[in-house]
């Protein structure tokens, strides 16, 4: 059984009982038509079979781990750069993180991404051609928010980069939104919406252009982060702070072995390692921010200036980690912040660079909103039981 015809079961299967929004057409039909764009468009069965599966992570039971599991870490990575990490953001957010993030996208996820959009203004044509301006009132944001999206989608897509698909895309919206003269818009209008427990359903929000979703923002979700503002502090940590985050280090190296280079197995095995991570806190150079919650320590972000002459205008984040239980919360927005501010505070570093595990769809967004850019890729870059990880190299000018 090959690739395209596997990646077709796994689709329907984990799309199953999901319609269109307001018709009883299966959504299923959605990620085949983005398979069937891309095989006209001359891509692999591998690309062809990643567009496939693009909804499968975001709108489903699936997760990234089980796309790498049964199609390799390829198509797990196109599928991650397909997919929105934080549904509880608001729709301009959201789109925001996505325009913003395809810019500097693998030509492989863009074209995904492309024929995932290409799909959905073409269901809008139909629609359009048999409705008019009726159409619009179907979406959770109007015409004008509908063309802002579109047309910043076109310019990403195309920075830098031509291929046949993100052409059609661009004649395809201005077949759409040509229709009169209204002027683009360039932010869409803030709105601030809370919805009962109930109302939050990955099946209902699987719909037409899954993209229109309502700005929803879970009552337990914006109650944890509003008490998690009360009692977050963050500071550089000292000596007497080794214990903890030793404790700390060793929780990230096991949960996440494919996010760090150092192994948990290596680490416990290390002499007098607390008393290590005191003098690390003392040395010039070293900055490591840490986050407590009521006092606990539960995030912790490594900023490291190099201390060679002709380097020293280079900065290196390390060891990013907030606990599991504390993730989407902000913290590791919050430790991020206090890093790049210090280093925008020591004259001599220009830049910072990081890389991260090229899967890790929610940190890549969280650095790209800070302003990082990828500049570099990496297959292989980390081998955990068998399994190989690519990593993406990004950076952040400060001067």
């Amino acid at each position: 059984m090959g690739v395209i015809e596997i990646a077709l079961r796994t689709a329907a299967d984990a799309h199953r009982n999901q319609c269109r929004k307001g018709t009883d057409i299966p959504y299923i039909t959605h990620p085949v038509a983005v398979g069937m764009i891309l095989m006209k468009a001359g891509y692999s069965d591998t690309i062809v079979a990643a567009g496939i599966l693009h909804d499968t992570v975001e709108d489903t039971a699936l997760t990234l781990q089980d796309i790498e599991r049964d199609f390799g870490p390829m198509i797990a990575e196109i599928v991650a750069g397909c997919s929105e990490p934080d549904k509880s953001l608001s729709w301009e957010d959201r789109k925001k993180h996505t325009i913003e993030f395809l810019k500097s996208a693998s030509s492989n996820i863009r074209a995904v991404a492309c024929a995932d959009k290409l799909d959905n203004i073409r269901s809008i044509i139909k629609d359009y051609e048999q409705l008019g301006d009726e159409v619009w009132k179907r979406f959770n944001r109007g015409k004008n928010e509908q063309e802002w999206y579109y047309r910043n989608i076109v310019n990403s897509l195309s920075d830098g980069y031509s291929f046949s698909l993100v052409a059609e895309l661009e004649k395809e919206a201005t077949m759409l939104f040509n229709n009169n003269n209204e002027q683009w818009i360039n932010k869409a209008n803030e709105k601030s919406n809370v919805y009962h427990e109930d109302d939050f359903s990955a099946t209902e929000d699987a719909a037409l252009d899954k993209d229109d979703c309502l700005e929803k923002i879970h009552p337990n979700h914006k109650q944890s982060i509003e008490e998690r503002k009360k009692t977050l502090e963050i500071r550089l940590l000292d000596s007497s702070d080794a214990e903890n985050y030793w404790s700390l280090r060793l929780e990230a190296l096991k949960k996440n072995p494919e996010a760090f280079l150092t192994s948990y197995e290596e680490s416990i095995k290390r002499e007098n390692p607390v008393e290590q991570v005191a003098r690390n806190f003392t040395t010039e150079g070293n900055y490591t921010f840490g986050a407590f919650d009521s006092g606990k320590l539960i995030g912790a972000v490594t900023l490291l200036q190099e201390d060679r002459m002709k380097i020293r205008h280079r900065a290196n984040i390390f060891a990013m980690y907030v606990t599991s239980e504390k993730q989407g919360l902000g913290v590791g927005k919050a430790l991020l912040t206090e890093a790049i501010n210090k280093a925008r505070n020591i004259e001599a570093i220009e830049k910072i660079n990081l890389n991260v595990t090229a899967s890790n769809v929610k940190a890549k967004k969280l650095y790209s909103k800070l302003g990082f850019k990828v500049f570099g890729f990496e297959e292989k870059a980390l081998r955990v039981d068998g399994v190989d990880y690519a990593d993406e190299y990004m950076v952040l000018h400060l001067k």
